[in-house]
């Protein structure tokens, strides 16, 4: 698997758990974790333009 793939899978799994946790209105933490989430989605781009196929 690509590095950019497996940050996607990361990212998604994060921001899933921060959907969990505010579904739980655990907020301080929700907000955190989807924050976390976004950014790992965000540099998975930038590495995905930077990966040779």
């Amino acid at each position: 698997m690509k590095k950019s793939t497996i940050l996607l899978l990361v990212g998604a799994l994060v921001v899933a758990a921060g959907a969990g946790l505010s579904l739980a209105e655990i907020e301080p933490a929700a907000d955190y974790t989807l924050l976390a989430g976004v950014i790992i989605i965000v540099i998975r781009g930038f590495i995905r333009n930077h990966e040779n196929d």
